[in-house]
């Protein structure tokens, strides 16, 4: 993503400083041709914003006090799935985006980390400080109705937001306290509004594919995309059926035999 910011920095640098870039410089920018002339595709269109977005809230991070014009740059919907898995790119943009909100591993931190690691919104108020093995970089997830228990791999951002979260914990303690019964459907409520304040501070809860369920389909995704296998996806995801783990990730597996 640096070589395309780069890239941005050089195009407005002549004109502009970075305090003074408008929404009309990042549009010509995300919209420009290839550099073989073509005109770029949606896929490209989401990656360039998706890097200007990152790049305006590093800045504000740094204690730079720099808009985001990219908030009034609409772009189609990436699929006309209910909801997609978010790209590498979006999930770097969403950690930005919680590292920024004060305190190393807020409550939200904690629950992007869990998500990261396949757990849906009905686990994540489940899961307890001693479910966390950060030697092994795991974490025991509860499993449900409709998905299996199992021990789930942390990614490498998770392992050190839990680091700085667990020296505070009792191992009995949950992760990410909610009001009420964690076992009740106000808890998973309370981890989707959590989920899904960091995609809006993200930009991206106006988009009709991105839910807080995009966070956990991008983890299977990862999964697939490394195995290339859509079973590895499926049992990391807890899930029995290969079509519903397709399906949460995207993956047109029957097509792809």
């Amino acid at each position: 993503m640096s070589e395309v910011a780069q890239r941005f920095a050089r195009r407005v640098a002549a004109r502009n400083t970075i305090l003074e870039v408008t929404v009309e410089d990042c549009d010509s920018f995300v919209h420009a041709a290839t550099r073989d002339g073509d005109d770029p595709s949606l896929a490209t269109l989401h990656f360039r914003r998706t890097t200007l977005r990152a790049m305006f809230r590093s800045l504000r991070h740094l204690g730079i006090n720099v808009a985001d014009p990219t908030l009034d740059l609409a772009l189609p919907p990436k699929s006309v799935r209910t909801t997609r898995p978010l790209t590498d790119e979006e999930v770097n943009l969403v950690r930005i985006c919680a590292l920024s909100r004060g305190r190393g591993a807020t409550r939200a931190a904690v629950a992007l980390a869990l998500a990261e690691a396949t757990a849906t919104t009905r686990e994540i108020p489940l899961v307890t400080a001693g479910d966390v093995d950060l030697c092994a970089a795991t974490v025991q997830l509860p499993g449900g109705a409709r998905v299996e228990p199992r021990t789930a791999q942390l990614t490498r951002w998770g392992v050190g937001v839990l680091d700085r979260h667990l020296g505070n914990c009792d191992p009995g303690q949950h992760l990410v306290p909610v009001r009420g019964d964690v076992e009740r459907l106000p808890a998973q409520a309370g981890t989707c509004n959590l989920i899904g304040a960091l995609l809006d501070s993200a930009g991206l809860r106006t988009e009709p594919d991105v839910r807080p369920g995009s966070v956990r389909a991008w983890a299977g995704s990862a999964i697939h995309r490394r195995s290339g296998r859509i079973e590895h996806a499926a049992s990391a995801l807890g899930l029995r059926s290969l079509d519903a783990a397709a399906e949460l990730i995207g993956f047109d597996w029957k097509g792809n035999r």
